[in-house]
Protein backbone atom coordinates (compact mmCIF):
# COMPACT_ATOMS: atom_id res chain seq x y z
CA UNK A 1 0.00 0.00 0.00
CA UNK A 2 1.20 3.22 -0.93
CA UNK A 3 -0.63 6.59 0.43
CA UNK A 4 0.50 10.06 0.92
CA UNK A 5 -1.21 12.35 3.47
CA UNK A 6 -0.57 16.01 3.65
CA UNK A 7 -1.36 17.25 7.49
CA UNK A 8 -1.75 21.39 7.68
CA UNK A 9 0.99 22.17 5.64
CA UNK A 10 1.95 25.73 5.38
CA UNK A 11 4.32 27.67 2.86
CA UNK A 12 5.18 30.97 2.75
CA UNK A 13 7.38 33.12 0.49
CA UNK A 14 8.59 36.32 1.99
CA UNK A 15 4.95 37.80 3.28
CA UNK A 16 3.06 35.94 0.27
CA UNK A 17 1.69 32.74 1.68
CA UNK A 18 1.63 30.14 -1.04
CA UNK A 19 -0.23 27.32 1.22
CA UNK A 20 -2.70 28.05 3.67
CA UNK A 21 -2.54 24.63 5.59
CA UNK A 22 -3.80 22.09 3.37
CA UNK A 23 -4.93 19.15 4.55
CA UNK A 24 -5.51 16.17 2.18
CA UNK A 25 -5.20 12.03 1.36
CA UNK A 26 -4.59 9.93 -1.52
CA UNK A 27 -5.20 6.38 -1.21
CA UNK A 28 -2.89 3.49 -3.07
CA UNK A 29 -3.15 3.54 -6.67
CA UNK A 30 -4.86 6.81 -7.00
CA UNK A 31 -4.25 9.26 -9.51
CA UNK A 32 -4.94 12.71 -7.97
CA UNK A 33 -4.83 16.02 -9.80
CA UNK A 34 -3.71 19.45 -8.50
CA UNK A 35 -6.41 21.61 -10.31
CA UNK A 36 -5.80 25.64 -10.00
CA UNK A 37 -5.28 28.71 -11.62
CA UNK A 38 -1.58 30.26 -11.96
CA UNK A 39 -0.01 31.20 -8.35
CA UNK A 40 -3.01 28.82 -6.40
CA UNK A 41 -0.02 26.84 -4.48
CA UNK A 42 0.00 23.30 -7.09
CA UNK A 43 3.31 23.04 -7.50
CA UNK A 44 4.82 24.35 -4.62
CA UNK A 45 2.29 21.69 -2.94
CA UNK A 46 4.04 18.95 -5.22
CA UNK A 47 7.50 19.90 -4.58
CA UNK A 48 7.15 20.00 -1.22
CA UNK A 49 5.57 16.40 -1.46
CA UNK A 50 8.91 15.48 -3.31
CA UNK A 51 11.21 17.26 -1.03
CA UNK A 52 12.51 20.29 -3.06
CA UNK A 53 10.77 22.68 -0.76
CA UNK A 54 10.51 22.13 2.61
CA UNK A 55 6.97 23.69 4.39
CA UNK A 56 7.08 26.14 7.48
CA UNK A 57 4.62 23.75 8.85
CA UNK A 58 2.44 20.84 9.27
CA UNK A 59 3.77 17.42 7.74
CA UNK A 60 4.02 14.98 4.76
CA UNK A 61 3.04 11.92 5.01
CA UNK A 62 4.03 8.73 3.29
CA UNK A 63 2.48 5.33 4.31
CA UNK A 64 1.46 6.86 7.09
CA UNK A 65 5.37 8.20 8.36
CA UNK A 66 6.29 11.61 8.11
CA UNK A 67 9.22 12.34 5.35
CA UNK A 68 9.94 15.74 6.29
CA UNK A 69 13.47 15.19 7.28
CA UNK A 70 13.62 12.81 3.92
CA UNK A 71 16.09 14.04 0.98
CA UNK A 72 13.92 14.43 -2.20
CA UNK A 73 16.38 11.16 -3.28
CA UNK A 74 15.25 9.27 -0.15
CA UNK A 75 11.38 9.61 -0.25
CA UNK A 76 10.87 6.71 -3.00
CA UNK A 77 9.57 9.39 -5.73
CA UNK A 78 9.83 9.85 -9.57
CA UNK A 79 9.42 13.23 -10.75
CA UNK A 80 8.58 14.15 -14.59
CA UNK A 81 9.08 17.64 -15.36
CA UNK A 82 6.99 20.48 -17.48
CA UNK A 83 10.67 21.23 -19.41
CA UNK A 84 11.63 17.70 -19.74
CA UNK A 85 15.33 18.06 -18.16
CA UNK A 86 16.43 15.26 -20.47
CA UNK A 87 20.19 14.82 -20.32
CA UNK A 88 21.37 16.61 -24.17
CA UNK A 89 24.47 14.46 -24.33
CA UNK A 90 22.72 10.98 -23.62
CA UNK A 91 20.79 9.39 -25.80
CA UNK A 92 17.27 7.87 -24.74
CA UNK A 93 17.88 4.93 -23.48
CA UNK A 94 20.94 6.49 -21.56
CA UNK A 95 18.19 8.64 -19.93
CA UNK A 96 16.06 5.88 -19.25
CA UNK A 97 19.05 4.26 -17.41
CA UNK A 98 20.77 7.30 -15.17
CA UNK A 99 18.84 6.60 -11.73
CA UNK A 100 19.53 2.85 -12.06
CA UNK A 101 22.91 3.64 -12.38
CA UNK A 102 22.81 6.26 -9.67
CA UNK A 103 21.27 3.30 -7.78
CA UNK A 104 24.04 0.87 -8.92
CA UNK A 105 22.16 -1.51 -10.66
CA UNK A 106 24.57 -4.18 -12.86
CA UNK A 107 24.68 -3.24 -17.09
CA UNK A 108 22.26 -5.73 -17.60
CA UNK A 109 19.68 -5.07 -14.93
CA UNK A 110 20.27 -1.67 -16.11
CA UNK A 111 19.89 -2.78 -20.27
CA UNK A 112 16.82 -4.41 -19.33
CA UNK A 113 14.61 -2.37 -17.47
CA UNK A 114 15.52 0.22 -19.33
CA UNK A 115 14.58 -1.55 -22.82
CA UNK A 116 10.71 -2.56 -20.41
CA UNK A 117 10.86 1.16 -20.06
CA UNK A 118 11.19 2.54 -23.50
CA UNK A 119 8.92 -0.21 -24.78
CA UNK A 120 5.92 0.88 -22.11
CA UNK A 121 6.27 4.61 -23.47
CA UNK A 122 6.08 3.70 -27.23
CA UNK A 123 9.72 4.24 -27.95
CA UNK A 124 11.32 1.11 -29.61
CA UNK A 125 13.38 1.97 -31.94
CA UNK A 126 14.07 5.25 -30.86
CA UNK A 127 16.52 4.15 -27.65
CA UNK A 128 19.71 5.19 -29.59
CA UNK A 129 18.42 9.02 -30.38
CA UNK A 130 19.22 12.08 -28.85
CA UNK A 131 16.98 14.80 -27.47
CA UNK A 132 17.56 16.98 -30.11
CA UNK A 133 16.59 14.50 -32.29
CA UNK A 134 13.11 13.98 -30.82
CA UNK A 135 10.18 15.52 -30.94
CA UNK A 136 8.49 17.80 -27.30
CA UNK A 137 5.66 14.33 -27.23
CA UNK A 138 8.98 12.04 -27.51
CA UNK A 139 11.27 13.89 -25.09
CA UNK A 140 8.25 13.54 -22.18
CA UNK A 141 7.56 10.29 -23.28
CA UNK A 142 11.56 9.44 -22.52
CA UNK A 143 10.95 11.49 -19.10
CA UNK A 144 8.12 9.60 -18.26
CA UNK A 145 10.00 6.08 -18.61
CA UNK A 146 13.24 7.30 -16.80
CA UNK A 147 10.77 8.55 -13.80
CA UNK A 148 9.63 4.89 -14.18
CA UNK A 149 12.50 2.87 -14.12
CA UNK A 150 13.37 3.08 -10.60
CA UNK A 151 9.89 1.75 -9.57
CA UNK A 152 8.86 4.15 -7.16
CA UNK A 153 6.08 4.68 -5.14
CA UNK A 154 4.62 7.56 -6.42
CA UNK A 155 4.62 9.61 -9.72
CA UNK A 156 4.80 13.16 -9.60
CA UNK A 157 4.13 14.93 -12.56
CA UNK A 158 4.45 18.89 -12.72
CA UNK A 159 2.22 19.84 -15.47
CA UNK A 160 4.27 17.40 -18.03
CA UNK A 161 1.98 18.04 -21.41
CA UNK A 162 1.63 22.67 -20.98
CA UNK A 163 5.11 22.56 -23.63
CA UNK A 164 2.85 20.26 -25.92
CA UNK A 165 0.52 21.18 -29.07
CA UNK A 166 -3.04 20.01 -28.31
CA UNK A 167 -3.17 16.83 -30.33
CA UNK A 168 0.16 15.47 -28.91
CA UNK A 169 -1.40 16.34 -25.15
CA UNK A 170 -4.31 14.73 -25.26
CA UNK A 171 -2.50 11.72 -27.36
CA UNK A 172 0.11 11.63 -24.32
CA UNK A 173 -2.19 11.92 -21.57
CA UNK A 174 -4.07 9.39 -22.17
CA UNK A 175 -1.38 6.97 -22.50
CA UNK A 176 -0.26 8.23 -18.91
CA UNK A 177 -3.27 7.49 -17.90
CA UNK A 178 -3.29 4.10 -19.17
CA UNK A 179 0.44 3.07 -17.77
CA UNK A 180 -0.37 4.72 -14.71
CA UNK A 181 -3.22 2.34 -14.07
CA UNK A 182 -1.73 -0.70 -15.11
CA UNK A 183 1.35 0.08 -12.87
CA UNK A 184 -0.91 1.01 -10.07
CA UNK A 185 1.02 3.58 -8.78
CA UNK A 186 -0.25 6.90 -6.90
CA UNK A 187 0.44 9.78 -8.89
CA UNK A 188 0.20 13.41 -8.17
CA UNK A 189 -0.53 15.39 -11.48
CA UNK A 190 -0.37 18.87 -11.66
CA UNK A 191 -2.16 21.26 -14.44
CA UNK A 192 -3.89 24.18 -14.85
CA UNK A 193 -5.95 22.70 -17.74
CA UNK A 194 -9.52 21.92 -16.26
CA UNK A 195 -9.88 19.20 -19.41
CA UNK A 196 -7.23 17.47 -18.67
CA UNK A 197 -7.89 17.08 -14.50
CA UNK A 198 -11.44 15.74 -15.15
CA UNK A 199 -10.15 13.02 -18.26
CA UNK A 200 -7.61 11.53 -16.25
CA UNK A 201 -7.98 12.06 -12.49
CA UNK A 202 -9.46 9.17 -9.79
CA UNK A 203 -10.26 12.47 -7.57
CA UNK A 204 -8.88 16.90 -8.22
CA UNK A 205 -7.92 18.99 -5.49
CA UNK A 206 -9.27 22.16 -6.62
CA UNK A 207 -7.11 25.25 -5.14
CA UNK A 208 -7.34 28.60 -4.96
CA UNK A 209 -4.44 31.30 -3.47
CA UNK A 210 -3.38 28.68 -1.37
CA UNK A 211 -6.65 26.81 -0.09
CA UNK A 212 -8.13 23.82 -1.00
CA UNK A 213 -11.50 24.52 -2.39
CA UNK A 214 -12.51 21.10 -3.21
CA UNK A 215 -11.25 17.88 -2.99
CA UNK A 216 -13.30 15.07 -5.11
CA UNK A 217 -14.23 12.67 -7.82
CA UNK A 218 -14.00 14.59 -11.37
CA UNK A 219 -18.45 14.33 -11.39
CA UNK A 220 -18.54 15.76 -7.86
CA UNK A 221 -16.26 18.88 -8.69
CA UNK A 222 -18.05 19.54 -12.13
CA UNK A 223 -21.99 18.64 -11.41
CA UNK A 224 -21.45 19.97 -7.29
CA UNK A 225 -19.15 22.31 -7.13
CA UNK A 226 -18.86 23.28 -2.92
CA UNK A 227 -17.76 27.17 -3.92
CA UNK A 228 -18.36 29.70 -6.42
CA UNK A 229 -15.04 29.39 -7.12
CA UNK A 230 -15.44 25.71 -8.42
CA UNK A 231 -18.19 26.43 -10.40
CA UNK A 232 -16.65 29.61 -12.16
CA UNK A 233 -13.30 28.14 -12.94
CA UNK A 234 -14.46 24.16 -13.96
CA UNK A 235 -16.24 24.43 -16.77
CA UNK A 236 -19.03 26.80 -17.86
CA UNK A 237 -21.54 28.21 -15.92
CA UNK A 238 -24.58 30.64 -16.26
CA UNK A 239 -25.14 33.14 -13.78
CA UNK A 240 -28.64 34.00 -13.08
CA UNK A 241 -29.15 37.32 -10.51
CA UNK A 242 -32.21 37.23 -8.01
CA UNK A 243 -33.20 37.74 -4.64
CA UNK A 244 -33.82 34.85 -1.89
CA UNK A 245 -37.37 33.59 -1.55
CA UNK A 246 -39.48 30.88 -0.31
CA UNK A 247 -38.08 29.36 3.32
CA UNK A 248 -35.27 26.88 4.39
CA UNK A 249 -37.47 24.34 4.04
CA UNK A 250 -38.41 25.31 0.65
CA UNK A 251 -36.10 27.09 -0.45
CA UNK A 252 -36.14 29.55 -3.37
CA UNK A 253 -34.62 32.47 -5.70
CA UNK A 254 -36.81 35.49 -7.63
CA UNK A 255 -35.17 36.15 -10.57
CA UNK A 256 -37.56 38.80 -12.13
CA UNK A 257 -40.44 37.79 -11.27
CA UNK A 258 -40.04 34.21 -11.51
CA UNK A 259 -39.49 32.31 -8.40
CA UNK A 260 -37.44 29.33 -8.92
CA UNK A 261 -36.88 26.07 -6.49
CA UNK A 262 -33.19 25.75 -5.64
CA UNK A 263 -31.41 23.25 -3.11
CA UNK A 264 -28.29 25.04 -1.84
CA UNK A 265 -29.87 28.46 -0.35
CA UNK A 266 -31.04 26.68 3.11
CA UNK A 267 -29.26 29.24 5.84
CA UNK A 268 -29.86 32.64 3.43
CA UNK A 269 -31.81 35.54 4.44
CA UNK A 270 -35.06 36.26 2.89
CA UNK A 271 -35.03 39.30 -0.01
CA UNK A 272 -30.96 38.56 0.23
CA UNK A 273 -29.43 39.42 -3.28
CA UNK A 274 -27.73 36.65 -4.86
CA UNK A 275 -26.67 34.93 -7.83
CA UNK A 276 -27.45 31.45 -9.07
CA UNK A 277 -24.60 29.61 -11.26
CA UNK A 278 -26.06 26.79 -13.29
CA UNK A 279 -24.23 24.59 -15.94
CA UNK A 280 -25.51 24.62 -19.78
CA UNK A 281 -26.34 21.04 -19.67
CA UNK A 282 -28.69 21.39 -16.86
CA UNK A 283 -30.22 24.48 -17.90
CA UNK A 284 -33.68 24.04 -20.07
CA UNK A 285 -35.63 26.19 -22.79
CA UNK A 286 -39.36 25.39 -23.12
CA UNK A 287 -41.53 26.92 -25.59
CA UNK A 288 -44.68 27.90 -23.84
CA UNK A 289 -47.68 30.62 -24.58
CA UNK A 290 -47.94 33.60 -22.19
CA UNK A 291 -50.79 31.61 -20.10
CA UNK A 292 -48.78 28.73 -19.28
CA UNK A 293 -45.31 30.03 -18.45
CA UNK A 294 -43.01 27.31 -16.93
CA UNK A 295 -39.57 29.50 -16.05
CA UNK A 296 -38.06 32.69 -16.66
CA UNK A 297 -38.96 34.65 -19.75
CA UNK A 298 -36.04 35.10 -22.46
CA UNK A 299 -35.47 35.02 -26.04
CA UNK A 300 -33.24 32.61 -28.29
CA UNK A 301 -30.49 34.76 -30.14
CA UNK A 302 -28.89 31.85 -32.01
CA UNK A 303 -27.18 28.42 -32.33
CA UNK A 304 -24.10 27.10 -32.76
CA UNK A 305 -23.39 23.78 -33.44
CA UNK A 306 -20.72 21.54 -31.60
CA UNK A 307 -21.14 18.27 -33.22
CA UNK A 308 -22.16 15.99 -30.55
CA UNK A 309 -24.23 18.79 -29.00
CA UNK A 310 -26.22 22.20 -30.00
CA UNK A 311 -25.39 25.50 -27.72
CA UNK A 312 -28.57 27.93 -27.67
CA UNK A 313 -28.21 30.82 -26.52
CA UNK A 314 -30.81 32.94 -25.11
CA UNK A 315 -31.50 36.27 -23.33
CA UNK A 316 -33.62 36.58 -20.37
CA UNK A 317 -36.06 39.06 -20.12
CA UNK A 318 -37.38 42.02 -17.59
CA UNK A 319 -34.39 40.62 -15.25
CA UNK A 320 -32.37 42.90 -13.27
CA UNK A 321 -29.19 41.51 -15.63
CA UNK A 322 -31.01 41.56 -18.86
CA UNK A 323 -27.50 42.02 -21.41
CA UNK A 324 -26.51 38.23 -19.98
CA UNK A 325 -26.32 35.47 -22.17
CA UNK A 326 -27.76 32.22 -20.57
CA UNK A 327 -26.35 28.85 -22.58
CA UNK A 328 -28.23 25.66 -22.95
CA UNK A 329 -26.50 22.11 -23.89
CA UNK A 330 -29.05 20.04 -26.16
CA UNK A 331 -27.98 16.65 -27.30
CA UNK A 332 -29.65 15.07 -30.83
CA UNK A 333 -31.46 16.92 -33.15
CA UNK A 334 -34.75 18.86 -33.70
CA UNK A 335 -33.77 21.57 -32.19
CA UNK A 336 -34.84 24.12 -35.59
CA UNK A 337 -37.97 25.68 -33.84
CA UNK A 338 -35.57 27.26 -31.18
CA UNK A 339 -34.21 29.40 -34.13
CA UNK A 340 -33.26 33.53 -33.20
CA UNK A 341 -36.28 35.31 -32.14
CA UNK A 342 -38.46 32.83 -30.79
CA UNK A 343 -39.34 33.31 -26.95
CA UNK A 344 -38.59 30.68 -24.61
CA UNK A 345 -38.76 29.95 -21.05
CA UNK A 346 -35.45 29.42 -19.41
CA UNK A 347 -35.43 26.51 -15.95
CA UNK A 348 -32.47 24.85 -14.40
CA UNK A 349 -32.22 21.87 -12.08
CA UNK A 350 -32.58 22.73 -8.65
CA UNK A 351 -30.33 20.53 -7.14
CA UNK A 352 -27.36 21.30 -9.01
CA UNK A 353 -27.83 25.33 -9.14
CA UNK A 354 -25.26 26.57 -6.79
CA UNK A 355 -26.42 29.95 -4.60
CA UNK A 356 -23.70 32.62 -3.25
CA UNK A 357 -23.52 36.14 -2.89
CA UNK A 358 -22.55 39.01 -5.07
CA UNK A 359 -19.45 39.24 -2.64
CA UNK A 360 -18.66 35.36 -3.04
CA UNK A 361 -18.51 35.30 -6.58
CA UNK A 362 -16.55 38.82 -6.85
CA UNK A 363 -14.15 37.28 -5.06
CA UNK A 364 -14.06 33.93 -6.58
CA UNK A 365 -13.68 35.36 -9.84
CA UNK A 366 -10.63 37.81 -8.97
CA UNK A 367 -9.37 34.50 -7.66
CA UNK A 368 -8.66 32.46 -11.04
Amino acid sequence: MTTVELRSVRKTFGDFVALHGLDLNMTDGEFVSFLGPSGCGKTTALRIVAGFELPDGGSVLLDGADIENAPPNKRDMGMVFQDYSLFPNMTAIENVAFGLRVRGQSASQMKETSGKMIEMVGLKGKEGNYPHQMSGGQQQRVALARALAIQPKVLLLDEPLSALDAKVRVSLRNEIRVIQQELAISTIFVTHDQEEALTISDRIAVLSQGQLEQFGTPEEIYRHPATPFVAAFVGESNIFHGTIAGTDDAPSVRIGSVEMPVQQAAGRTSGERVRVLTRPESTYLHVTSDGDRKGIPATVVSQQFQGARTRILTHLDHVEDPGAVILTDVTGGGHDHLSGGVQVDVTFDPATALVASAEELESATVAQ
